[in-house]
């Protein structure tokens, strides 16, 4: 029982030992001050960087004193930044003053204890004295981030960012050492194993190494991808993995994504591809047609078509503007989504006044790519009027002039027919009996209509009685 209060005894004198080494405190001579290394912010100091060192000063006397001064002084390797000397001008019995210096730690130094020393002097007491305060300094692991991912163009030229499907790019991804340290047998992979990331590597691994970065410096290092011929615009997020060892032989990993856009400029081939206007001022629909010459879809297509003026001028003024068409349709129409390789058509009912056989449309583009990244283009596709007979087409005029001949024909045989019975009538008076034959064919025509539809609702009344009586 003795020996456990003993051991118990001892274990309390050790933690308070510990803890009164830890606030770390001086006194002046005679007592009459306490000085409190209270705390380091940031905590703790390293190699290279700055922190602020705060300390306390109580009166631990009975009466006020005036015209107290502190001073730090300047010790390898810490160098004070701010003032070095603080003035205190009242300090009342039994009150406290906090105070701060702010100093830089050597970015060479090892990690380890250093000692400060603080001189106190005070013109009231005229007491003066230096006590010294130990100051631990050491390297935190600082994260080592992949501070840029930039693409750039191989084998062609691509706009910074993105990645062609089908195309290989040189990926540049920049290492950063934003630690107070050597980083040395450094590795970096990039995880293109999902099924999801349509990238391979190509003349090289995923992986690659780097001897090593000093500190606050960065290294440069080039993989070569290939975005599969099928990708899909959209921006993919590769899981980068950063491994080093510090100069200690401590290893460090760091997971990190960088994120990579597959895509590329929306291309068009416009033509006209249908037309039935065939003089320069006939009336008729066009047919625009849109291909899709990229390699990206293009969304939300809507097509503006505008107007096309010619300017009338004397000696250089304009006096007169004319359009060279009217739009008998919507000008605008929304065509929706185009995928690469693939075409849409949208039509237009135009009135042409021309004075050429070529015409200019000047149409707007709104759309947006894969990527939804909005566009605006402006075009022109030009409208060359060809008559039916340069295209080809065959027109009825021989039919109808060819029927007016065998109608003549008839005429004239009926006529000399009918002159033989009326010796006395002229053609005159035989278009007239023409006229008369007609009106009776027509009438008689028209009273078989009427007989018939009698017929037929005669047959519906007796169908309905005979429903009505079963």
């Amino acid at each position: 029982m003795k020996y456990k209060n003993l051991l118990l005894v001892l274990f309390f004198l050790v933690v308070f030992v510990n803890f009164v080494s830890a606030t770390q405190n001086i006194l002046t001579i005679g007592n009459e001050f306490r000085i409190d290394l209270i705390k380091y912010d940031p905590s703790p100091l390293e190699p290279g960087k700055s922190s602020d060192i705060w300390f306390e000063i109580r009166n631990l006397g009975d009466k006020d004193i005036h015209s107290f001064e502190v001073n730090l002084a300047n010790s390898f390797p810490l160098t004070v930044e701010s003032d070095r000397t603080i003035y205190l001008s009242r300090l009342e019995p039994g009150k406290a003053i906090p105070f701060k210096f702010t100093i830089h730690v050597n970015e060479n130094v090892q990690d380890g204890d250093y000692k400060v020393s603080l001189h106190y002097y005070s013109k009231t007491m005229g007491t003066g004295s230096t006590n010294s305060f130990t100051i631990p300094i050491k390297r935190i692991n600082r994260v080592v981030s992949a501070t840029t991912a930039k693409v750039t163009g191989s084998t062609v030229k691509i706009d910074p960012g993105k990645i062609l499907p089908g195309e290989i790019s040189e990926v540049l991804i920049g290492i950063q050492n934003t630690a107070a340290y050597l980083m040395k047998d450094i590795t970096i992979k990039l995880d293109l194993s999902s099924d999801d990331t349509p990238l391979a590597p190509i003349g090289t691994t995923s992986e690659k190494k780097i001897e090593e970065i000093p500190a606050g410096e960065s290294a440069n290092l080039i993989f070569n991808l290939m975005a599969l011929p099928d990708a899909e615009s959209d921006v993919y997020k590769i899981p980068l993995e950063i491994s080093y060892y510090d100069e200690l032989g401590n290893n460090y990993t760091k997971s990190d994504l960088i994120g990579l856009i597959i895509g590329g400029d929306p291309k068009f081939h416009v033509e006209i591809k249908e037309s039935n206007i065939y003089n320069r001022k006939d009336t008729g629909e066009i047919t625009i047609n849109f291909v899709n010459t990229g390699l990206t879809k293009i969304k939300f297509l809507t097509v503006e078509l505008g107007k096309s003026k010619r300017v009338f001028d004397f000696f250089g003024i304009k006096i007169l503007e004319k359009d060279n068409y009217k739009i008998l349709s919507e000008d605008k129409v929304y065509l929706g989504d185009i995928d690469p390789d693939d075409d849409d058509s949208v039509e237009f009912r135009l009135k042409l006044d021309s004075p050429s056989n070529k015409v200019n449309l000047p149409i707007k583009l709104n759309f947006k790519d894969g990527n939804n990244n909005e566009y605006t283009r402006d075009l022109n596709a030009e409208l060359e009027i060809y008559s039916k007979k340069e295209m080809g087409i065959k027109t009825s005029s021989n039919g109808i002039k060819i029927l007016f001949v065998i109608l003549i024909v008839v005429l004239l045989l009926g006529y000399r027919k009918w002159k033989k019975v009326n010796k006395d009538s002229g053609f005159i008076d035989y278009l007239k009996h023409l006229k008369e034959k007609v009106k009776i064919l027509f009438g008689k025509v028209k009273a078989r209509r009427i007989i018939r539809k009698n017929r037929i609702k005669k047959k519906k009344v007796k169908k309905r009685k005979a429903k009505k009586r079963k």
